[in-house]
């Protein structure tokens, strides 16, 4: 049996009631509901609240849906996408550990994990199995057993490490119900309190330990991965000022798009007797000079493929406000932009693909973008983007396929389904566009095509690294009976 639940409406329930004491004592004379019925019924009542108005004639329009709307749907698909959490734990120690250097001029030399720890008290890892530890007891809960996990963590854990973590995750239901009364919701969408502090940490009276009661296990595993960004973001801005936090951005920016051009580089082969099939920013800025470049192009011998990173994130003012103004910006800085640029480089190569070492006559080029921060393609997104390009003049022409927005944790895909399935990276995208699932993510349509198995989604790199992370989690944790 599969039961429906709507994240939503839930996550608003719990937010109103936290906020409210009085909605805890009822009228006199009704009769106290049993917890999960009166949950269930609150649940329903919230979701009864949440429709969007009816479209005006005057109401303007994103991606041919009015702008309500619109936005609405952008902040559904994102609050409810959820990603491997493999992935997750083996792209953030990869990104800090491997790519640390990559960033570190940005930000003076400056080491961004040690930067971290000096912030935090935390290494990276410990955020990572500490995270582990409270999304493990949640995925393994089952009706009757103790939903609370005990504060500590079931471990002989330092004590100073579970006090820092706890300090930057959890709140107290008290301090969860002032925030929650004092910053209250601003839309629908906002859920910033259970964002930044996803575990609840109280302790009953007469009991020697607290509990950690995970609020939601999503949030759970952004805070401990992606969400490291912002402990180093908030602190340099507060303590160094807006130079500093700019720089921060810059470096890991420069992280990403490091890691994500590691990605790509095994989609292609070296060529008999010698020659180029990876080609960086730098080639490109060689080849054609004056131009504007992407960040990659790859020479998979069937296409031609044309990358750009972007690490920029969707603003707060999209996922939290559901601001259409906002959304707007954030089309054009993470893909509007970002087509000026390919379709520069495009020009390019279909002119004078010599200059870069190809060899002569024309070949399909396939664009892409990279949402390194992530990015919710539906077709409020497509038909947006679509319209741009046509209105525009950009990435048009017999050989330029259909652009291509995929997120970080897609390209992590693509290079499994390589290695699983021997399929490149340009028939991939090309099957994606000439499908039904056009308009929606990359990684709806890989599960399509080849079944919901995680496995064959991982890079065979990622085992090596998880298999020492699941070791260092049981040295770090020191949990009690074996």
């Amino acid at each position: 049996r599969h039961v429906i639940l709507a994240r939503q409406p839930i996550l608003l329930a719990m937010a109103r009631t936290s906020a409210d004491d009085g909605l805890f004592s009822g009228p006199p004379g009704v009769p106290r509901l049993p917890p999960a019925v009166a949950a269930a019924m609150l649940s329903h009542c919230v979701a009864d609240t949440l429709v969007v108005e009816g479209a005006t004639k005057q109401e303007a329009k994103i991606g041919r849906f009015p702008e309500r709307l619109a936005v609405d749907l952008v902040c559904n698909q994102t609050l409810n996408s959820i990603e491997d959490p493999v992935s997750l734990f083996d792209r953030t120690i990869r990104l800090w550990r491997d790519f640390g250097d990559v960033g570190a001029p940005c930000i003076g030399g400056r080491d961004p994990a040690t930067l971290l720890q000096e912030i935090t008290s935390l290494e990276v890892e410990d955020f990572v199995a500490m995270g582990f530890a409270l999304y493990a007891h949640r995925l393994a809960w089952r009706p009757g057993r103790p939903l609370a996990l005990a504060d500590d963590f079931g471990c002989d854990i330092d004590e100073g490490s579970k006090r820092a973590f706890l300090a930057h995750t959890s709140r107290s239901l008290d301090e969860m119900s002032q925030t929650l009364k004092t910053t209250p919701p601003r839309s629908p969408w906002d859920f910033l309190a259970f964002k930044t502090t996803p575990v609840l940490h109280h302790r009953l009276e007469g009991e020697e330990r607290g509990r950690l009661v995970v609020i939601d296990i999503e949030f759970l595993l952004d805070r401990v991965t992606s969400g490291l960004f912002y402990f180093v973001h908030d602190h340099l801005k507060e303590v160094e000022g807006e130079l500093a936090r700019q720089q921060w951005t810059q470096a890991w920016g420069a992280m990403v798009e490091a890691m994500v051009e590691e990605n790509f580089r095994p989609h292609t082969l070296p060529l008999l007797g010698g020659g180029k099939t990876y080609f960086t920013e730098e080639d490109l800025k060689v080849a054609y000079p004056g131009h504007k470049t992407s960040d990659l192009v790859l020479d998979l011998g069937d296409a031609l493929v044309a990358v750009e990173i972007v690490s920029r994130r969707p603003h707060g003012d999209t996922l939290l406000l559901g601001d259409p103004n906002a959304l707007r910006i954030d089309l054009e800085r993470i893909v509007f932009k970002k087509v000026r640029q390919l379709d520069d480089t495009v020009t390019c190569l279909l002119q004078d693909p010599s200059a870069l070492g190809l060899p002569a006559g024309r070949r399909p080029i396939q664009p892409v973008v990279v949402a390194a921060g992530g990015f919710a393609m539906s077709p409020v997104t497509a038909n947006a983007i679509n319209d741009y390009c046509v209105s525009e003049g950009k990435l048009r022409g017999a050989d330029v396929r259909q652009l291509a927005i995929v997120t970080i944790e897609e390209t992590e895909m693509l290079e499994g389904c390589l290695e699983s399935h021997s399929i490149s990276l340009a028939e991939v995208l090309l099957n994606w566009k000439r499908s039904t699932l056009a308009a929606v993510s990359l990684k709806n349509f890989l599960l399509q095509q080849f079944g919901d198995m995680a496995l064959g989604f991982r890079p065979a790199r990622m085992k090596p690294r998880f298999d020492r992370f699941a070791t260092d989690v049981t040295n770090r944790l020191r949990p009690r009976g074996g």
